[in-house]
C-alpha cells in the first residue's frame, strides 16, 4: 500500500484548516476582533489541535516534504495586472513573441524592446512583502548617461515572478541606449514547461540569444558596440545568469539583483519572509527536504544551484546588489565573494522584491560599472 498517497490528503486537509484559521485571525471588524478575544481559549486549542494533527500525519519527512514540495512545483507567478495592463506595456514599445527550441514545446515567452531616446526617465514604486514595504525612485536624465553605451541587456526574473515584474529595469537600459530581451522562465508566466530553477532554463534562453543576435544582425538594428551582452539576474533568474555565463564567451558582464541562495536555503528564507505560517508548521529540514526532492524531479542538483559556487567559477564581471533588509538573500551572504572580478553592492534598507527595480543608488554604481565593461 502507497501510505503517501494516503496521507498526502490528510494534509492538504490540514493545510486547508491551517490557512482557514489564519484568514479567521486576519479579520479586522470590531465585532470580529470581540468575538476572536471571547474566543481565545478555543483558537489555542484549535491551534493546539492543527499542530498535533500535522504531528501525527506527518509521521516521517517524505510525507510532509511532498506537501511543501508540491507547494513549490505548482506555486503560480503573481499576478502583475494590478500594476500594469498589457496595452500599456504595449504602448511602452514591448513586443511580446514566443520562442521554441528546435521547433519543440515546451516554448518561452518573452519580450524585446528597442532603446529609447525620451530626454529624462524616472518612476516611484512601492512593493510590499510580508516584511513591510519598500519605496524605489529613479530619477536620470540623459546628459548624465555615458555616451557609447549600446548592446543588449537579457533580464531574468525570479521565482514566482515573470517577465513583466522587470520592465521598470528593462526601462531603465533602454533609457541608456541597450535593447532588452526579457523572457519568461519556464514554467513561470507565460512560458510553457515545469520549473527548472534557473539550471535548466539556461538551454533554452542561450538559444533565444543566439536568435537574436542573428536577428539583429541581420536586420543592422543595433549599431557600433553592439557586441557588448550583458546578462541581469533577479533572485532564481541569477541561476540561469550564471549558467549562461558558462555556455557563452560573448557575455560582456553578469549584473545579479539580490541573488538566490543554494535552493534549500533558499526555500527556507523563502518561506520564512513570505508564508510565515508555513515556517510554523513545518520543520526547516522538513522545508530543505522539499527544496531538494523539487530539484530531483527536475533532474537539478542542489550543486548547480549555489550561487557563491558559480560565482567563483565565473570567468566574467559581475556586479552584484543585496540588501541588508533583505530577509531572503541577505548582503551578509556575498559580502565575503568580493575581489577585483565581482563587486558588490550593500543597497539599504529594501526587501527581496524591491530588489529588481532599479533606484538611484543602484543607477549611480551601474553607470560606473557599465562605463568600466
Amino acid at each position: 500500500m502507497n501510505v503517501e498517497k494516503l496521507i498526502l490528503p490528510i494534509v492538504d486537509l490540514t493545510l486547508s484548516a491551517i490557512l482557514a484559521h489564519f484568514n479567521y485571525r486576519k479579520v479586522s471588524s470590531v465585532h470580529a476582533a470581540r468575538k476572536e478575544r471571547q474566543n481565545y481559549k478555543a483558537i489555542v486549542l484549535s491551534n493546539f489541535y492543527i499542530r498535533t494533527l500535522i504531528f501525527v500525519v506527518c509521521f516521517n519527512l517524505a510525507s510532509c516534504a511532498s506537501v511543501v514540495s508540491r507547494f513549490i512545483e505548482q506555486s503560480e507567478s503573481f499576478d502583475y495586472l494590478n500594476s500594469i495592463s498589457d496595452k500599456q506595456i504595449a504602448d511602452l514599445g514591448f513586443v511580446e513573441a514566443q520562442f521554441c527550441l528546435n521547433n519543440q514545446k515546451p516554448c518561452i515567452s518573452y519580450f524585446t524592446a528597442k532603446p529609447i531616446a525620451s530626454k529624462r526617465i524616472s518612476y516611484t514604486t512601492e512593493l510590499a512583502s510580508n516584511r513591510g514595504s519598500s519605496l524605489v525612485s529613479l530619477s536620470l536624465e540623459r546628459n548624465e548617461v555615458p555616451e557609447g553605451l549600446r548592446g543588449t541587456v537579457v533580464l531574468l526574473h525570479g521565482f514566482r515572478a515573470s517577465k513583466e515584474f522587470m520592465l521598470n529595469s528593462a526601462l531603465y537600459f533602454r533609457f541608456l541606449g541597450f535593447n532588452v530581451v526579457i523572457p519568461d522562465l519556464l514554467g513561470h508566466g507565460e512560458s510553457g514547461g515545469e520549473k527548472q530553477y534557473g539550471v535548466g532554463d539556461a538551454e533554452i534562453i542561450n538559444a533565444l540569444i543566439d536568435q537574436q543576435i542573428k536577428v539583429a544582425k541581420e536586420s543592422n538594428a543595433v549599431g557600433a558596440g553592439a557586441e557588448k551582452l550583458y546578462v541581469l539576474g533577479n533572485s532564481m533568474g541569477s541561476i540561469a545568469a550564471l549558467h549562461l555565463s558558462q555556455m557563452r564567451e560573448d557575455i560582456t558582464g553578469i549584473i545579479l539583483q539580490a541573488p538566490m541562495l543554494k535552493f534549500d536555503l533558499a526555500v527556507n528564507n523563502y518561506i520564512n519572509a513570505n508564508t510565515p505560517l508555513l515556517a510554523r508548521f513545518f520543520t526547516e529540514s522538513t522545508i530543505e527536504q522539499a527544496a531538494i526532492q523539487s530539484l530531483q524531479r527536475a533532474n537539478v542538483t542542489l550543486e548547480q544551484t549555489d550561487t557563491r559556487l558559480l560565482i567563483s567559477g565565473s570567468n566574467q564581471p559581475v556586479l552584484l546588489f543585496a540588501s541588508n533588509a533583505d530577509a531572503v538573500a541577505p548582503y551578509s551572504n556575498f559580502v565575503q565573494l568580493a575581489s577585483s572580478r565581482v563587486n558588490i553592492v550593500q543597497v539599504q534598507q529594501r526587501n527581496h522584491p524591491s530588489m529588481a527595480v532599479i533606484g538611484d543608488s543602484d543607477s549611480n554604481e551601474l553607470l560606473h560599472w557599465l562605463s568600466k565593461h
